[in-house]
């Protein structure tokens, strides 16, 4: 998320939001659920 807010000049947070919303809408999954920073999406 932070990658994306930087490029994008969004803050982190709404970057995060929108991509749990994907993810819980089905479009992406997490590549490393299980660490707690650094997390990769990838399209389903």
């Amino acid at each position: 998320a932070t990658e994306i807010a930087k490029e994008l000049g969004k803050h982190r947070s709404a970057i995060s939001r929108v991509l749990l919303d994907m993810k819980k809408a089905g479009f992406i999954e997490c590549v490393n659920p299980y660490e707690s920073s650094f997390r990769h999406y990838q399209k389903k």
